[in-house]
């Protein structure tokens, strides 16, 4: 497997949108099944921690903010 193909739910392509990553974030949270509010909070930590360092970076990228 290359460095380049998604691993373990990473989303793939050059350009990650804000809808992409808010899918995944929800996709997470509705597989969880939370049904008590501690672990509602703990489903959404985990959901939002499954976000890479590098899908974040193609956000940012994408919605025109710059690394300086």
């Amino acid at each position: 497997m290359g460095t380049d193909e998604p691993q373990n739910g990473e989303i793939s392509g050059e350009h990650v949108s804000p809808h992409q990553v808010v899918s995944k974030i929800k996709a997470l949270l509705k597989k969880a099944a939370a049904r008590t509010v501690e672990d509602l909070w703990t489903a959404t930590a985990s959901a939002i921690d499954a976000v890479t360092p590098a899908e974040a970076r193609d956000y940012f990228a994408t919605a025109g903010y710059e690394p300086k």
